[in-house]
């Protein structure tokens, strides 16, 4: 008895990808949109967050880049390059739940 294996067409091996298929970085401009809304969080700790009433654009679509890496690519995305540096722990925190 001969069994056929069939794989999903997001199967790969490590030789079929490259970085730039699963490794997105913020942009500078992407970086300020979420350092600007942690101050706008920062200034109105009450204020309740929805994110349609904040212009992230870059933010956007950096996002969209890695919702179509999962869903119609590699299936994993790495983010690099949020700036955990300069954040406390809160704010770190705050950005990453955003």
């Amino acid at each position: 008895m001969q069994t056929t294996l069939c794989f999903p067409s997001s199967a790969w091996v490590g030789a079929d990808i490259k970085q730039e298929d699963y490794f997105f970085q913020f942009s500078g401009q992407a970086r300020s949109e979420i350092l600007n809304l942690l101050e706008y969080l920062q200034a109105q700790p009450l204020a309740s967050l929805d994110l349609r009433s904040h212009d992230l654009p870059f933010c956007r679509e950096l996002m969209s880049s890695v919702k179509n890496a999962l869903d119609y690519g590699v299936g994993f995305a790495i983010l690099d390059k949020l700036p955990l540096d300069i954040l406390s722990e809160e704010e770190a925190e705050k950005a990453f739940l955003s």
